[in-house]
């Protein structure tokens, strides 16, 4: 005769029998339903929000990083007064803080501006230049700030941006080769020169009359 199979050993013999349900029904879980993440952008209006984008992400990254440079430079640039110095030599620092400085020495010989977290004005067009040339070398990070020369100086940039910009915005003098002259024989003077150099990250640079 044949035998029955046994149940293994712990298991009652029967039908198997469905889980009890929950305490909120048949069951705790909602069905998984596919479909696209939302998305978080530290430069998006919210979670999920593509209003403020433009075509190209870089375009709006810069876009971003300009005003940000902007705002920081407005901030200082409204809160602060002029200050004068007669110093040949520039030395601005400016972290977490912002100056207005007026150069009115007539023997400027250059100088440099570190500016981190910051804005800048400085003001040239009272000074005067030793000799035909001087250079100012410029590192600002997260800031921005301004450089304003004498209508008759020729501005040498010399720059670099990342993820920022340097402009000049002057107005260049004409250039005569050495030795012209006048109409009534005289010798024409050359316009001097500034030469600005250094770098702009994640801010503004900009040079203007």
């Amino acid at each position: 005769p044949d035998i029955p199979p046994t149940a293994p050993p712990g298991v009652p013999p029967g039908p198997a029998t469905a889980a009890p349900p929950g305490p909120s029904g048949p069951s705790n879980y909602a069905p998984f339903a596919p479909g696209p993440a939302p998305m978080q952008s530290n430069f998006a209006g919210g979670r999920g929000d593509n209003s403020r984008r433009s075509a190209n992400p870089w375009d709006d990254f810069h876009h971003r990083m300009d005003e940000f440079g902007e705002r920081v430079h407005d901030s200082f640039h409204s809160a602060g007064n002029w200050s004068d110095s007669s110093a040949p030599l520039l030395n601005e620092v400016n972290i977490f803080w912002g100056r207005r400085r007026r150069i009115i020495s007539k023997n400027f010989v250059g100088g440099e501006i570190v500016n981190i977290f910051g804005g800048f004005d400085v003001d040239l067009r009272e000074s005067d230049i030793q000799g035909s040339e001087v250079e100012i070398e410029v590192v600002t990070i997260f800031g921005g700030g301004e450089i304003r020369v004498p209508g008759h100086w020729e501005v040498i940039m010399e720059t670099v941006g990342i993820f920022g910009g340097c402009n000049d915005h002057t107005a260049h003098p004409d250039r005569t080769g050495p030795g012209a002259t006048a109409p009534n024989g005289s010798p024409l003077p050359q316009p001097k020169r500034l030469v600005i150099k250094g770098v702009a990250i994640f801010g503004g640079l900009a040079i203007k009359n």
